[in-house]
């Protein structure tokens, strides 16, 4: 490399100047080497012994050159919190999992088991079911997604939920679990602290990057939905019902179709000024269809209900952005033939909800 190149070797180019007047280029080369080789002949004095490692110095490559840099770890800190606080600082001790049965979960079957599953009824077409606002910042996007993008989206989550950092179930000291396999991307979300880290406190772990082909597709989405509330009854403030919003944490949640459910919640752990905005909450599900219930309470016999598909999404947000929410039950045997034939997705549904953290 250029920059590589000794100082005193720019200071002195191969010239008739600094290697004499002959023009011989042969006898200028071997005269200039003699001279460079003499200068560093001086007798073994201290003043000439000075100037012969002061000149070595300018030579020399750095002390590091050729040896390997041990790259220094910052640990990061939660978001909202100082770096004396940060997410790598503790471990959490709160949870009884050990950390050598935190294993990675595949979303789906081999070759083997793959004659065990139940037959999906059939396959479904992916375009033409226009998108429904269910209420003012609440967005149901049907069969948004085609197959290719759902079969994209069950290879792209299941290599990272093998993988470090891929799908488990907490295990808390009560010994309750929830009745989904979660992974998280971008940033981790603990489900005990409520709060989003970027090490995993329950193993360890570095949270994987959204995959850029997922964030694509949660932007493209949001996007389309604001158009989408630009000509509807909510025009007026369009921007006050989907509020655009930088998307960097991702939760992928997988709901078997014997026990998947998530009971009534809100999602406020995100940071305040994301709260106070009502930025949105981006989901797509993919796999067998899920009952989705959402209200203003925690009261399952008030909630509504809407069935999400395959390739559905929902988006909400503004004043919709604290509706409790959760899935009641996972409907068995509705997944798309084609993409159960093609991806061996086990029975369940397969949840991304990306949010900006």
């Amino acid at each position: 490399m250029v920059d590589s190149i000794p100082i005193l070797y720019k200071k002195q180019p191969l010239t008739p100047t600094a290697m004499g007047t002959d023009d011989n280029p042969k006898r200028r080369i071997s005269k200039f080497a003699s001279d460079l080789s003499s200068s560093w002949s001086a007798k073994n004095d201290s003043s000439s012994m000075s100037g012969f490692t002061n000149r070595w110095h300018v030579l020399s490559f750095p002390t590091h050159f050729g040896k390997k840099r041990k790259t220094a770890h910052v640990k990061k800190p939660n978001i909202g919190q100082s770096y004396s606080t940060g997410a790598g600082a503790y471990y959490n001790s709160d949870l009884s999992q050990d950390l050598s049965k935190v294993k990675g979960f595949d979303i789906c079957l081999s070759e083997r088991k793959r004659s065990a599953a139940v037959p999906p009824l059939q396959t479904r077409k992916y375009f033409g079911s226009p998108p429904t606002i269910l209420r003012s910042g609440m967005v149901h996007l049907k069969q948004t997604l085609n197959h290719e993008a759902q079969v994209e989206i069950v290879r792209s989550c299941r290599t990272l939920g093998v993988g470090p950092g891929g799908f488990y179930q907490p295990v808390f000291k009560d010994g309750a679990k929830n009745d989904l396999q979660m992974m998280c991307l971008g940033l981790n979300w603990n489900p005990e602290r409520l709060t989003y880290e970027f090490i995993r406190s329950v193993d360890g772990c570095g949270v994987p990057p959204i995959p850029r082909h997922l964030e694509n597709m949660a932007d493209s989405k949001l996007l389309f939905a604001q158009e989408l509330t630009k000509t509807g009854p909510y025009s007026a403030a369009y921007e006050d019902i989907l509020p655009s919003s930088c998307l960097n944490a991702c939760i992928v949640s997988f709901y078997s179709a014997a026990t998947g459910r998530l009971g009534l919640h809100q999602d406020c752990s995100e940071r305040r000024e994301c709260l106070s905005k009502g930025l949105p909450v981006v989901s797509f599900y993919v796999g067998d269809s899920a009952e989705f219930l959402y209200g203003h309470e925690r009261d399952v016999s008030k909630a509504k209900k809407v069935i999400l598909q395959s390739g559905d999404g929902l988006i909400f947000a503004g004043k919709s952005r604290h509706i409790y929410h959760g899935v009641s039950s996972v409907i068995p045997n509705s997944a798309p033939e084609l993409l159960v034939e093609e991806t061996r997705l086990r029975p369940g549904c397969l949840n991304l909800t990306f949010k900006e953290a």
